[in-house]
């Protein structure tokens, strides 16, 4: 799978959450392998649009 067809589904997915007002996240690697700008702007977007959810995030 391409990078982006990969990135499209993960932002399908994290849409979904938001519509949907999740109330647990669970990402892996959520920034892995993007520049700073967009990594920012998903950083932006988990803190507000999930303040009141439990976020859990791998990295390595």
């Amino acid at each position: 799978m391409d990078r982006t067809r990969a990135w499209a589904i993960v932002s399908f997915c994290v849409g979904r959450a938001i519509l949907r007002r999740t109330k647990i996240l669970v990402l892996n690697e959520a920034t892995a392998s993007v520049d700073s700008a967009t990594d920012n702007l998903i950083q932006n977007t988990l803190q507000h649009h999930f303040s009141g959810s439990i976020v859990i995030t791998t990295v390595h």
